[in-house]
C-alpha cells in the first residue's frame, strides 16, 4: 500500500469518527429518553466537544502536511493541493472555535452539516492535487 493511501484512510477515518461525536451530541437526549450508552450520555457534552476538537486538530496538522514534507511527489510542493486544503483547515479550526464555546446539540448539528461538505473538499484536494501534480502550478 502507498504511504499517501494509508495517510489518506487515516485522515478520512478521523475525520468520520469526529463528525460520529457530533452526531451523537446532536442525539444526547433521544439517546437517554431510549437508554443508550453513547459517549456523550456517559461523559458530557462539553467532554465530548473536547474529543472532537482534538481530533479535528490532528486533521488540522496533518492535512496540509504532504504539502511540506515528501510523503507523496505529487502532492509535495503542490499548490493546487494547499489552496484546496485550506478549505477543510479553516473550516475544522472555525468549528474547533465554536465548539468550544458552545458544546450543545443544536451547534454540533450545524457543524455536521458543514463537517460532511468539509471532508469532501479535503478528499478532492488530494485527488485533484495528485492528478494536477505536473501542471504549470506546481513550483519547487
Amino acid at each position: 500500500m502507498p504511504p499517501i493511501l494509508f495517510y489518506f484512510v487515516v485522515l478520512s477515518f478521523l475525520a468520520g469518527f469526529g463528525i460520529e461525536i457530533l452526531c451523537d451530541i446532536r442525539d444526547r437526549e433521544e439517546d437517554v429518553l431510549s437508554h443508550v450508552n453513547t459517549l456523550p450520555v456517559i461523559t458530557s457534552e462539553k467532554c465530548c466537544a473536547l474529543i472532537t476538537s482534538a481530533i479535528f486538530g490532528c486533521i488540522i496538522i496533518l492535512d496540509p502536511l504532504p504539502f511540506f514534507w515528501d510523503i507523496d511527489a505529487g502532492l509535495y510542493r503542490n499548490y493546487i493541493f494547499l489552496f484546496l486544503i485550506i478549505i477543510p483547515v479553516a473550516t475544522f479550526a472555525v468549528m474547533i472555535f465554536s465548539l468550544s464555546k458552545n458544546a450543545g446539540p443544536d451547534n454540533a448539528g450545524r457543524w455536521i452539516t458543514y463537517a460532511r461538505p468539509a471532508m469532501l473538499a479535503g478528499c478532492l484536494a488530494y485527488v485533484l492535487g495528485v492528478v494536477f501534480q505536473d501542471q504549470f502550478i506546481c513550483f519547487l
